[in-house]
């Protein structure tokens, strides 16, 4: 049964090794063979993504939001953020991180710190304060 299987796999021009893995028998030629026709494929092409800014992904309607600095607090006010807020856990950390990339894809980030935030600044959205980290 093994011959003919064989001997079908090669008729369809496939490379037949036999090995054993009780003895070892044939293992060594394998791995040349692997080796062999490893060598033969076409070189790795490694593409680099160019990065793309934020506000080509984003329409700048998409997320409206106004910033007010008063007393060193950055207030940050957005209807869909009141949303987001509503359905973020801050004590999880994956849910955590959604919020946070909310904030970078709308563009309050960068524009915190157009405005100059510094770490340490408050940021106030709606009943929600924390202190800004880059």
């Amino acid at each position: 049964a093994v011959d003919r299987f064989c001997a079908h796999a090669e008729a369809q021009g496939f490379e037949v090794h036999r090995i054993s893995a009780a003895t070892g028998q044939g293992t060594e030629e394998l791995v040349y063979a692997i080796a062999k026709r490893l060598a033969e494929l076409p070189p790795i092409q490694i593409y680099e993504p160019e990065p793309v800014p934020v506000e080509a992904l984003m329409p700048k309607d998409r997320y409206p939001f106004e910033i007010k600095v008063q007393d060193g607090v950055y207030s940050i006010e957005a209807d869909w953020l009141l949303r987001i807020l509503g359905s973020v856990n801050m004590n999880d950390y994956d849910s955590l991180q959604y919020f946070q990339r909310k904030l970078i894809e709308s563009g309050i980030i960068a524009r915190l710190e157009e405005m100059g935030i510094r770490d340490g600044d408050t940021v106030s959205i709606y009943d929600f304060e924390f202190d800004y980290l880059h």
